[in-house]
């Protein structure tokens, strides 16, 4: 069992290392490196009081005696995260060469590292998830197999797979080994935070980053992957860029010490930039696992099942929309991650599960919607503490004006689907055009008037083309009839997922006719 290369310390060295730790946040953080070879220095000193570690501080760092009082704090916040259960790990054969960062991880939880455990490793995947990926279905076939054998799952959080991986084990109840990217004090922070309180007879946390060290997001990542590539005995390769860190990383290991190796099969497009085969190739015991069988409901495009057949009866024609300059348009985005309202364990939970309108896309916004009967109101990209539905007078059939790429957030600024309502009624609600203006003009706006403040300086910020109107609330849809607004889809069978999922009095209009595709 790998894992057993750690062992946990003794409480008055832990405490020691806490002290420190605490003092160096306070005082000034230490490069990883640093930081740990401190760290090594300070339990070889084996201080026999507080008293005697305190003359080694003054030693070991330049620290003036005004800082006493900060040194006083450091014991107490030291004997605070005993309290809380906290406790260090080293390496039982330390090797300097090879181990001097990290020399030592902060841990809290079940501190049982005598287990088997698993891990899996997945190249970063877009944050935009289709359900059918094959990666996916993969881990949906194989986790729970992998889950059910006499070991644990060693996992991590911050990216989609690892997430994932790290929901599953813990709503199944199995032993899980976080190995965390950040400090235990931040995991509380985390999304997935509910999940781990009470479970701290199965689960582990792990971490390098103590909070004296000051290290980037990058090299706290690579040596996330690198630490759980170490501590694992078991990998499951589900897609492995060619040249990428995980590469790099899962070479060096095997280099020096091989582990039990499972990897899936990559796509045929993807295998030529794929490092699955060749990861096997110079491993003596690598093992391809099998493709898992066909489901029709993990290869749902768009998580709509409905059958072919006569599309809804409500379909609008072009030419029966009259004044086409008296609607406004409320156009529905993807929804990377958990809907308003939706925990983020839930989230993960559906798209390992393949649930209908898991995979968040413009349709199922839409159909979302058309379900609560009410356009929510909210604060993402609004100035401001008033929560907003946003619209435009700009009609689905002059998209092109309005839609860009947008690389940051790995979507079109505007897809072509959405809800038309009569401008009448959305005024009615208290819907009023945007105020483009400066930065320095919205403090000068009056309170009421600031939910429509929208930044505009040219070649900075440049939004008057999108002709935006807010509401401050939400818009309900009840009471609306088929003379008071229409939806709007790309597609014939988007028609059908919303005929299938969705009873409403508005029509659909279908934009091919006016030369939109989605």
């Amino acid at each position: 069992m790998l894992s057993s290369a750690l062992h946990v310390i003794p409480k008055t060295a832990t405490r020691r290392v806490f002290a420190l730790d605490a003092f160096l946040a306070a005082a000034g953080k230490l490069d990883g490196p640093d930081y740990h070879s401190l760290v090594a220095r300070c339990l070889d000193n084996n201080a026999a009081d507080e008293k005697s570690f305190n003359q080694w501080l003054y030693q070991a760092l330049p620290v003036e005696s005004r800082r006493c009082k900060r040194l006083a704090w450091a014991h107490r916040a030291a004997d605070q995260r005993l309290q809380r259960g906290e406790w260090i790990a080293r390496w039982k054969d330390e090797t300097p060469s090879e181990r001097t960062c990290p020399r030592v991880f902060f841990g809290i939880g079940d501190g049982n590292l005598e287990r088997r455990w698993s891990a899996v490793f997945n190249s970063r995947k877009s944050k935009l998830i289709h359900p059918g990926a094959p990666w996916l279905a993969a881990l949906r076939h194989w986790l729970p197999r992998l889950c059910s054998r006499n070991a644990g799952v060693a996992g991590s959080v911050g990216t989609i797979t690892y997430d994932l991986v790290t929901a599953y084990a813990l709503n199944v109840q199995r032993p899980v080994l976080l190995v965390l990217p950040f400090s235990l004090e931040k995991l509380a922070a985390h999304p997935l935070h509910h999940l781990t309180e009470g479970r701290l007879e199965t689960l582990t946390a792990l971490t390098c980053q103590g909070l004296g060290v000051r290290c980037s997001k990058t090299s706290r990542m690579i040596c996330r992957d690198r630490l759980l590539a170490c501590l694992a005995d078991r990998h499951w390769v589900l897609d492995i860029r060619r040249g990428g860190n995980l590469h790099h990383i899962l070479q060096a290991q095997y280099a020096r010490s091989p582990r039990t190796l499972l990897v899936s099969r990559p796509c045929d497009r993807a295998a030529q930039r794929s490092a699955n085969f060749e990861l096997v190739k110079n491993h003596p015991d690598g093992q391809i696992l099998p493709d898992p069988p066909a489901d029709d409901a993990s290869v749902v495009a768009r998580g709509c099942t409905t059958p072919a057949g006569s599309p809804h009866a409500g379909i609008l024609s072009s030419r029966r929309i009259k004044n086409r300059h008296g609607f406004l348009y409320h156009y529905t985005r993807s929804c990377p991650g958990p809907w308003p309202g939706q925990s983020y364990q839930k989230y993960l939970l559906s798209l390992f599960h393949n649930e209908p309108f898991c995979a968040h896309t413009a349709l199922h916004t839409l159909v979302r919607i058309l379900l609560e009967q009410r356009i929510r109101a909210s604060f993402k990209l609004i100035r401001g503490e008033q929560a907003v539905v946003s619209w435009t007078s700009v009609p689905p059939w002059q998209l092109q004006t309005l839609r860009q790429w947008n690389p940051a957030l790995i979507r079109w600024t505007f897809e072509p689907y959405g809800l038309a309502v009569r401008k009448k009624l959305v005024q009615r609600c208290g819907a009023k055009p945007a105020i483009y203006a400066k930065e320095q003009d919205f403090g000068r706006l009056k309170a009421e008037d600031r939910f429509r403040y929208q930044r505009h300086e040219p070649h900075k910020s440049s939004w008057k083309h999108e002709r935006e109107w807010r509401l401050p609330h939400d818009f309900p849809l009840q009471g609306l009839s088929k003379e008071d607004g229409f939806i709007f889809v790309p597609r014939l069978e988007d028609v059908r997922c919303i005929a299938e999922h969705v009873q409403s009095p508005l029509p659909l209009l279908v934009l091919p006719e006016f030369g939109i595709k989605d």
